[in-house]
């Protein structure tokens, strides 16, 4: 079984250096996301809001990354207590993961802002279908397993919003459960924690007709490498990276933007390689529905071999028009 043990740690290697050392999916449209990453931004719409989302990335390669994703949140009558649903598949090849979390926001009023302070428990379950490859020995009894760890997890948030700005920081998972236990005892690979970093505002243009929107999005898995001791032995972590997006709200109804994705720390590599730009856009209905979808286009010459990456999202606004005229919210 030593070959087999062996093909499992290669699996997780490369899952891991697949997505430059990020675990968990990226999304295009962050801002519509957000609870995803800081449970402390449940109930901050001041209403019921609720989202899909499906991502497939580098579309030109055969078993590519699959996201789907949703989020449902709400304050509660009291203004001071938001909760929150998310949940994800995520596939890459033979791996599969799904993660369910409930969130739990504690929202204290301060004078013309809310500072939001956040939790959210729930578990990952990661799923590997060896049986699925392609051998040349089909009846290898040593792929025939699935490899399954199911992983219970909790994560935290904070988030301060005012009408025209938002900043938060969020760990959606503290814990750094293993992803394999040998017979031996042994542990290799791990869910790494992930650190998370918004913020944003609203800028007026013409009035509440046509608002312009500044955001980012700073993540990084495990102790970033600026920060790290020589020779620390936990060596794994990504690129520090940064989500920069510049869009425009017109009439309460058609958002645009673009966005570019960069690392900040070198990675021995062209850094052009890892370098991203997005196109997005969505469209709100009078009833509070809405939709819309992304195009990932990377600045390098692999955009010829893997394709580009795109989104497709539904959002539906609970109580928008009242919400609208009451306390009107842009993130």
């Amino acid at each position: 079984m030593i070959h087999y043990q062996i093909f499992r740690i290669f699996i997780l290697i490369f899952w891991s250096s697949l997505l430059y050392g990020q675990q968990d999916p990226m999304y295009a449209e962050y801002v519509f996301n957000q609870l995803a990453y800081n449970p402390a931004y449940a109930g901050s719409k001041e209403h019921m809001a609720a989202g899909i989302i499906h991502r497939t990335q580098w579309w030109k390669i055969q078993q590519a990354p699959q996201t789907q994703s949703f989020y449902l949140h709400a304050p509660l009558s009291n203004r001071r207590v938001g909760l929150g649903l998310t949940g994800m598949q995520d596939q890459i090849g033979i791996n599969r993961t799904y993660a369910f979390y409930g969130h739990y926001a504690y929202r204290i009023p301060l004078e013309g802002s809310v500072l939001s302070i956040g939790i959210r428990l729930g578990a990952d379950h990661v799923r590997q279908d060896l049986a699925a490859l392609n051998l040349q020995e089909a009846e290898d009894e040593a792929f025939a397993p699935v490899n399954s760890r199911f992983m219970p997890n909790a994560g935290v948030g904070i988030y301060f919003q005012s009408d025209h700005l938002y900043a938060g920081l969020g760990v959606p998972r503290m814990l750094e459960p293993a992803l394999i236990n040998t017979e031996g005892g042994e542990q290799y690979g791990k869910l790494y924690r992930h650190y998370y970093f918004h913020a944003g505002g609203i800028i007026p243009l013409a009035g509440n007709e046509l608002l312009f929107k500044p955001s980012m999005l700073v993540r990084t898995v495990g102790i970033p490498g600026f920060l790290r001791s020589e020779g620390a032995e936990d060596t794994a972590g990504g690129p520090v990276e940064i989500d920069i997006d510049l869009s425009v709200f017109m009439a309460y109804t058609i958002w645009v933007g673009t966005s570019l994705r960069v690392p900040l720390a070198k990675l021995g590599l062209q850094d052009k390689i890892y370098q991203t730009i997005d196109f997005w856009g969505a469209y709100y209905f009078d009833n509070g529905l809405r939709i819309g979808g992304s195009f990932d286009y990377s600045i390098s010459p692999l955009q010829r071999g893997v394709g580009g990456s795109f989104e497709l999202f539904v959002g539906y606004e609970f109580d928008i028009r009242t919400s609208r005229m009451a306390t009107p919210r842009y993130f």
